[in-house]
């Protein structure tokens, strides 16, 4: 396993220190399980990138219009398959997202 040194404020290293003890954890493990918690938590949430375009978009508000949202649903898969639109590939938009939004 390799070795990392890092500087961390003093109250952090109290903090760290305290939970290591009270958990009766080892500091080394109980360090690498709170770095891999925090990159995990950096995968982009498709929830948290939808957030800004809230409202943009026209559609039913309720599932009484279940109707007339599948008529427009099978008419964009139409556009779709007939070429007239293209999707963005999700990758593309992660990365776009990403970038935006810091993530």
């Amino acid at each position: 396993m390799a070795s990392l040194t890092i500087k961390l404020p003093a109250a952090l290293n109290r903090r760290l220190r305290t939970v290591a003890r009270k958990r009766k954890e080892n500091l080394s493990v109980l360090t690498r399980r709170a770095l891999e918690h925090e990159l995990d938590a950096r995968e982009p949430d498709f929830a948290v990138l939808a957030k800004p375009y809230l409202g943009m978009f026209s559609g039913p508000r309720d599932l009484s219009a279940r109707e007339s949202w599948d008529k427009e649903i099978r008419a964009r898969v139409k556009a779709v398959d007939e070429g007239r639109v293209t999707g963005i590939p999700y990758e593309q938009i992660k990365k776009e997202m990403a970038a935006r939004f810091g993530r």
